[in-house]
């Protein structure tokens, strides 16, 4: 049985390899073993405790998450996870949880970029409306194609629609996160 996990390991395969998708990654490699084998190294093979994807502060953690998942990371990941579970105990619903994220400012922040985490995590809380996602905000067009993605038969997984949403957020100058390629892969 394909699982999504499956399904997905095999699109950040085809994304690498194919010359197409050349522009969505910096990680572009002929190799289909090599890149399989790169990225079987760079999965977590842990959970974190409260990570979970069905509330939008669960979404948004596993997005601040990613921002130091990396190779390069503008923070570290302790000092992400601290101001995350700092919010988390003195801010008790998910509006308020992301509200007090939103105000995170680059000197609160150890890192060699803070500011680079503090404008990404800016731009996705922001509330303003953006043409390119259908005129919703990022996080409310994020819950949405989350739960259209969540309930997709992998059987019937339409690759050109997936990719077109990868795009979005990838090429748009007004949704790309800077110095990450793919923010909620």
């Amino acid at each position: 049985m394909t699982t999504a996990f499956s399904a997905l390991f095999d699109l950040a395969i085809e994304i690498q390899v194919n010359p197409r998708h050349a522009k969505l990654t910096q990680h572009h490699d002929s190799d289909r073993a090599a890149v399989s084998a790169r990225l079987r190294r760079a999965i977590l093979q842990d959970v974190m405790p409260g990570e979970g994807a069905l509330t939008r502060w669960q979404r948004l953690r596993i997005f601040c998450r990613n921002q130091v998942n990396r190779a390069q990371p503008p923070l570290s990941e302790a000092v992400v996870l601290e101001t995350l579970y700092a919010i988390e105990r003195t801010h008790q619903n998910d509006d308020e949880r992301i509200q007090a994220l939103a105000c995170v400012q680059a000197s609160q922040l150890q890192g060699s970029r803070p500011k680079e985490f503090v404008d990404a995590v800016a731009r996705i809380t922001n509330p303003e409306p953006i043409n390119v996602l259908g005129g919703q905000n990022y996080l409310d067009w994020l819950d949405q194609r989350w739960i259209f993605w969540a309930h997709q038969n992998l059987q019937g997984l339409e690759v050109e629609m997936l990719l077109k949403d990868i795009d979005i957020l990838s090429h748009e100058p007004v949704t790309k996160i800077p110095g990450m390629g793919l923010p909620l892969a």
